[in-house]
C-alpha cells in the first residue's frame, strides 16, 4: 500500500514524501506484525484450552467409569443352617435376613466390614461359580475370614473344611 502511495504521487522524490511513504510502510509493517502476534497469543492459549478441556474430559470420564475390582486372600470355612452352629434363629443372620437353601451368601468377619464390605455386596470367591452376597457377620474374634453359606447340607460343608481363597468385590462408589 505504501507503494501504491508512493508510486500514484507526482511529488516523488521529494524529502516530506519519502518520508511519509516509509511511515505508512511502517505502519502497515507493524499491523501485519501485530495481527500476526495476536494470532499466535490466540493459537498458544486455544492449545492450553483444548489442553485443559481434554484432560478435563478425561478426568471426568475416569472418574464415571466403574471402580477396579479388588481382591483380597481370607479364610473360608463353611456354615449351616442348624441350631448348633449359630447363636439365636439358624435361618435369620446378624442383618436380619432370612437365609434359604440355595442361596449364594456369605457371612464376612466384622474388620471386613472396616475395610468397605456391606451388607448385599456381591462377592466373588476363586473355586466358587457366580457370586454371593453379604448377607451376615460373623463374631467379632474372626479376622478375615468368611463363612460360606451351605443351606442345611452339614456334610457338603464339612467337607469344604477351612481354606485360602482370593475374593473378589467392586469397592462402593
Amino acid at each position: 500500500m505504501a507503494d501504491a502511495f508512493c508510486q500514484g504521487s507526482n511529488l516523488v522524490g521529494t524529502p516530506s514524501l519519502y518520508i511519509n511513504c516509509l511511515l505508512v510502510g511502517l505502519i502497515e509493517s507493524s499491523v501485519n506484525i501485530f495481527r500476526c502476534q495476536l494470532f499466535k497469543k490466540y493459537m498458544y492459549h486455544s492449545t492450553k484450552i483444548i489442553y485443559f478441556l481434554s484432560f478435563t474430559i478425561l478426568v471426568l470420564f475416569s472418574a464415571c467409569s466403574s471402580p477396579e475390582t479388588r481382591s483380597m486372600e481370607v479364610t473360608a470355612t463353611a456354615y449351616n443352617s442348624v441350631k448348633a452352629q449359630t447363636a439365636n434363629d439358624p435361618v435369620i443372620t446378624a442383618w436380619g435376613d432370612t437365609l434359604k437353601a440355595g442361596m449364594k451368601a456369605i457371612a464376612i468377619s466384622r474388620d471386613l466390614i472396616d475395610s468397605g464390605f456391606y451388607h448385599n455386596m456381591e462377592v466373588t470367591i476363586n473355586g466358587l461359580e457366580g457370586k454371593y452376597k453379604v448377607l451376615d457377620k460373623m463374631n467379632r474374634r474372626w479376622t478375615k475370614k468368611i463363612d460360606i453359606y451351605m443351606g442345611a447340607d452339614v456334610s457338603k460343608a464339612r467337607e469344604w473344611g477351612k481354606q485360602e481363597v482370593t475374593i473378589r468385590w467392586k469397592p462402593a462408589e
